[in-house]
């Protein structure tokens, strides 16, 4: 069992025997699942065990949790998980100066007996995340409006707060005004017909090198990071929209366009046809939700990719998480220009953008009754568009069950209230409906 630390990566899913005599004199900070892991493992802070002979911190269950207990070893002293047996002392400072134990320490190094059989980076799930976390709320980041690649500022200071603690700034921004706006759409008109000009396949691996970036430790830690304090996610929800689906869409976006390039019609002997994609005339504005970091990035993405070029107006509660999106596509290599990230009033904002001759798209998440707003500003300003605007909106929806009288009722249950309930049902994927069989 012991021997697989040489390989450093199979600690958390390590089975072992379980000693259920062993006394545990003071309450546990972890809470143990010994189902899924013996108490051969063991979790040791500044000397101290905290439970167990051993201790199975690496169950299932809690491994959302696990990032914040072990950042906060990290921030409070020398800490490590690792294997024991009943003989072990557990009075060591660290564990793994005895024969009997062998551990995984902040480091990342793997020690039995006061050797280093080898080291490994530990994942987000092991403190990376709230090693970001606990950045994060030290400071205060203070995000521009960005133009052509340049910072702009306005003395409309806005400041976004913690959802769970008001008092908490984490986010200085700046709101664009009119003006501001103004610029950002004809600079975007200007740079449209260059960018279009690029080979998709330059543009397509901008963003799999920003699909790449995301995936990787320094700027997923800060994706799920800020989500997490800026939106009131789990790190569970945080790793799933803000790391996995941003991801996916940028690699799944380049795969579907590459699906639909290789589509063309029909050539007869007399004539020659052939399909192609372009970019539209103008700009497209995008606008979206605080409760998906993902959304955020796509909307603004997803027309960029197919040679237009974009002014983003992010949500208010998500601008730290969608800036830190925009430096991704940034350090990927996305031209200045190409996505305007202008934080801004939705008034100002939503008729700025109507009332613009260039105006080709508006790509949308929010609300059925913002959506309608945009859509009659539009409809006020039709004779006045080079072309007919395309408006695509994602808005409230009525997520139902349909249940099976075959169905688990445990699991129709649980699932239930966690899709009715889970981010407070602030989703339009969150379950409002249920139709029951008789």
């Amino acid at each position: 069992m012991l021997s697989c630390l040489k390989g450093a990566c199979c600690l958390r899913f390590l089975q072992g025997t379980t000693y259920p005599d062993v006394i545990v004199s003071h309450r546990p900070e972890v809470t143990l699942d010994t189902s899924r892991m013996g108490q051969d493992v063991v979790v040791v802070k500044n000397g101290r065990r905290l439970c167990g002979t051993g201790a199975a911190v690496a169950n299932a269950p809690i491994v959302q949790n696990k990032a914040y207990f072990e950042v906060k070893l990290q921030t409070q002293g020398n800490w490590g998980i690792g294997l024991a047996t009943r003989r072990v002392n557990l009075s060591k400072v660290p564990l793994g100066y005895d024969g009997e134990a062998w551990i995984m320490d902040q480091y990342g190094q793997v020690k039995h007996d006061d050797k280093v059989l080898s080291q490994f980076r530990t994942n987000i799930e092991e403190g990376d995340v709230v090693k970001i976390l606990e950045e994060y709320k030290l400071k205060v980041t203070r995000i521009p409006c960005i133009i052509d690649g340049k910072e702009f500022w306005t003395n409309d200071i806005q400041k976004q707060v913690l959802p769970f603690d008001h008092h908490h700034v984490l986010a200085e921004y700046c709101y664009a005004n009119k003006e501001i706006i103004q610029k950002a759409i004809d600079r975007a008109v200007k740079n449209q017909s260059t960018w279009d000009a690029v080979p998709i396949e330059q543009r397509a691996n901008i963003f799999l090198k920003a699909a790449d970036l995301a995936a990787d430790l320094k700027w997923r830690s800060r994706l799920v990071a800020s989500t997490m304090l800026g939106q009131g996610k789990t790190v569970f929800q945080a790793e799933i929209d803000a790391a996995c689906e941003l991801i996916d869409f940028w690699r799944f976006n380049v795969q579907h366009m590459a699906s639909a390039m290789a589509y063309q019609p029909t050539s007869t002997q007399d004539s020659d046809n052939s399909y192609g994609y372009r970019g539209l005339e103008g700009f497209v504005a995008a606008i979206s939700p605080f409760n998906f970091t993902a959304i955020g990035g796509h909307l603004a993405s997803a027309p960029a990719f197919m040679g237009n070029t974009v002014v983003w107006k992010p949500a208010d509660a998500a601008v730290l998480s969608n800036y830190i999106i925009y430096k991704i596509l940034e350090e990927a290599g996305l031209p200045p220009g190409i996505i305007q990230f202008v934080p801004s009033k939705g008034e100002d904002f939503g008729r700025t953008i109507t009332q613009s001759h260039d105006l080709a798209a508006i790509t949308f998440t929010g609300s059925t009754k913002t959506f309608k707003t945009l859509w009659k500003w539009v409809a006020e300003n039709i004779d006045h568009y080079r072309t007919f605007p395309r408006l695509v909106g994602e808005c409230g929806g009525k997520n139902f069950h349909l249940i099976h009288p075959s169905a688990d009722i445990t699991t129709i249950v649980n699932g239930t209230i966690r899709s009715a309930f889970e981010y407070s049902g602030q989703k339009c994927s969150a379950c409002s409906r249920v139709y029951l069989p008789r």
